[in-house]
């Protein structure tokens, strides 16, 4: 067998001597079990939070369908916030799938058959794809958290000031406030995604 520099470090001449039902090396262990570990943490948190904002943004854009057709004020800017808050989640459950494949990932580093074994180049273009896909799904989410808050004050300023009567969209704007609550979770989820990647890539490129 050929020395691979790559392998994680690995003495190239333990690597000639060893067959392919050799045991695992300790360091290699120890990135195995730290890769499936962030994995299921970070999958786990970034689904229970997807779908938390998900259900979130559901509501408010039904809320946004269903308004009042005569109130225009900030119409513009939700659909725009609304639209990238979904490009934040499409981003969002690509994170998920990039954590699966953590797990995944570490499963291979144990095979005992090293030719099975992924290569730590490999292991580390996982990492930056996790890392990239959340900065890009964090990036949308706060820009489209801005344009609802943008849009839902300049509904908040056109509302007449006299507060001695009831108006209907005082409850409407309560309701709105979820489109705000769904992107904070958004966000919440990618930066999970990105510590969990950023740990990863330094432990395994020492």
């Amino acid at each position: 067998m050929q020395e691979q520099p790559d392998d994680y470090s690995l003495p190239s001449s333990s690597m000639q001597q060893q067959p392919d039902n050799a045991s695992v090396p300790p360091a290699l262990q120890r990135i195995a079990s730290m890769l499936r570990l962030s994995g299921l943490l970070t999958f786990w948190l970034q689904l229970a939070f997807g779908v938390i904002a998900l259900v979130l943004l559901a509501v408010f854009a039904v809320s946004q369908g269903g308004g009042d057709p005569n109130a225009q004020g900030g119409s513009g800017g939700t659909g725009f916030g609304i639209f990238c808050a979904l490009c934040g989640l499409v981003t969002l459950g690509i994170g998920i799938y990039v954590a699966f494949r953590y797990i995944r990932f570490s499963a291979q580093l144990r095979a005992a058959n090293t030719a099975k074994r992924p290569s730590k180049a490999e292991t580390l273009q996982l990492l930056k794809l996790g890392l990239i896909t959340n900065l890009i799904g964090m990036f949308f989410t706060i820009l489209g958290s801005g344009a609802i808050v943008g849009s839902l004050l300049t509904a908040a300023l056109e509302e007449p000031q006299n507060r001695g009567t009831f108006n209907a969209r005082w409850f409407g704007n309560s309701i709105d406030l979820l489109g705000v609550q769904a992107n904070i979770i958004t966000v919440l989820a990618h930066y999970i995604g990105i510590t969990a990647a950023i740990w990863l890539y330094s432990r395994v490129n020492r």
